[in-house]
This record gives structure tokens, C-alpha cells and sequence, in this order.
């Protein structure tokens, strides 16, 4: 019908791009379905905070639905990867890194949460104005939190003081934090002793992996840093 526009569900377009998307670009697409920030109508960037469009568990009901359609087993399977409420693309590469195999790029690390709640000591209150604080990246098993601090969000005066006295205050809590800078992961190689130093600060084995596996773990890094890459 002439002027008609259908839009799919969040849900319905998870399945869609299961068609003809790999299981590493289906866990990103996921991500960003679930995660707490919009993009531009290109299909990329970053344009701000929102609520998340789905969650895993919708995610998840919906494919229970949908037996027998193609592109299924492959959504499943990458949906054992995605993380729910990244904030930006480079937390979202951080948490797929965590969550991944080595195959499709990840590290094999401890399960990790994307602003995973994290109570103020009732005594460091008055410091954060708050009763609480949400980890960007935490790993509970460890008791690590890796904070991403974006130069758009954490440069000025009052914003490096809040930065501060956040990661003082989460460390008061019990929490080891590493702070992952975009100048400390700006290259690939860089990208992959930043995480040596995650594990080393957080007390997690340092792992080796083969040739096979680097590369996945280089395009994995290559699609969410490149400003260009967009998901549809």
C-alpha cells in the first residue's frame, strides 16, 4: 500500500540481521539493541544516552517464538555474548572483549556487567552527593571495574574532580578500578597491553593466544573504533 512504513521490532530486527550477519557483528548488533546509547540515522556513532531497546531476556523470548526461521541457531549463539547497558561503541568493544571466545575476538575473561550497581560507603557519601555509583564495566568474581573515560565526558575541571574522587570512592569500596583512556587504546597493539594490564591489576592470568585469534581480536577492535562502521 502506497505510503505505508513498517518498522521492525528491536526483537524482529535481531533475527533479520542473523540472515547475513557473522556471530561476532550479530553480538555487537545485540549490544547496541541492549545497550543505554543511540546512534545517528547512519547507522553509527554515538548521539547520546536512551533507555535500551531490548534486553537479552526479550531477546531471548522472541527467538522461543520464532522456530524454524532462518538465521536462528546463529542468533542464539551470539546472543550467549551480548552485554546489556554498554553506554558508548568503545564500552561495548571493552565488554565484548570480556564476553567473546578467542575465536571471535574475546579474551576469555571473568563474567563482566555493563553498569553494574555499586553501593557508596555510607561514610564517603557526601563526597559523590549519591548513595550509589554504576561501574562501567565490573567484574564481580574479581572485584574489578574498568572505567571508561571519554575525553567528551571527563575533560574539564569539574568533570576530571568527579572522575577522581568516583574512582577513589569505588576503590574505597573494595573495588580495584582501572581507567582505560582512548590514548591508552588508540591502536590495536596498545588495545592489547591495556588488557594485560587488566589482568594483571585485577589478578586474572595472562593468557596467549594463536595467530588465528589475534586476528579475530584485531577485527573486533577494528570495527568499533573505525568512525565509519555501521550496522546497517
Amino acid at each position: 500500500m502506497a505510503g505505508t512504513v513498517r518498522v521492525a521490532s528491536p526483537e524482529l530486527t535481531y533475527l533479520l540481521m542473523a540472515q547475513s550477519r557473522g556471530i561476532q557483528e550479530l553480538a555487537v548488533i545485540g549490544c547496541y539493541l541492549c545497550g543505554g546509547f543511540s546512534i545517528s540515522d547512519e547507522g553509527r556513532g554515538y548521539t547520546g544516552p536512551r533507555d535500551p531497546l531490548a534486553t537479552p531476556e526479550n531477546l531471548s523470548a522472541f527467538l522461543d517464538l520464532m522456530p524454524g526461521a532462518y538465521g536462528l541457531n546463529k542468533a542464539r549463539r551470539a546472543l550467549r555474548y551480548v552485554v546489556p547497558n554498554t553506554a558508548s561503541p568503545i564500552e561495548t568493544l571493552l565488554a565484548l572483549t570480556s564476553s567473546l571466545p578467542p575465536m571471535l575476538g574475546g579474551r576469555t575473561m571473568p563474567q563482566v556487567a555493563a553498569n553494574q550497581r555499586i553501593v557508596v560507603p555510607e561514610r564517603l557519601q557526601n563526597l559523590m552527593a549519591t548513595d550509589e555509583l554504576f561501574g562501567d564495566l565490573y567484574y564481580a568474581s574479581v572485584k574489578g571495574d574498568i572505567e571508561y573515560d571519554s575525553y567528551d565526558f571527563h575533560t574539564g575541571r569539574y568533570r576530571l574532580d568527579h572522575t577522581s574522587t568516583r574512582r577513589n570512592v569505588i576503590e574505597a569500596a573494595g573495588i580495584k578500578v582501572v581507567s582505560a583512556t582512548w590514548g591508552q587504546i588508540k591502536t590495536f597493539g596498545l588495545y592489547q597491553d591495556f588488557w594485560w594490564l587488566v589482568e594483571n591489576n585485577f589478578g586474572i592470568r595472562h593468557k596467549t593466544f594463536n595467530k588465528k585469534q589475534l586476528l579475530a581480536q584485531e577485527a573486533l577492535y577494528c570495527m568499533l573504533t573505525n568512525p565509519q562502521f555501521q550496522l546497517f
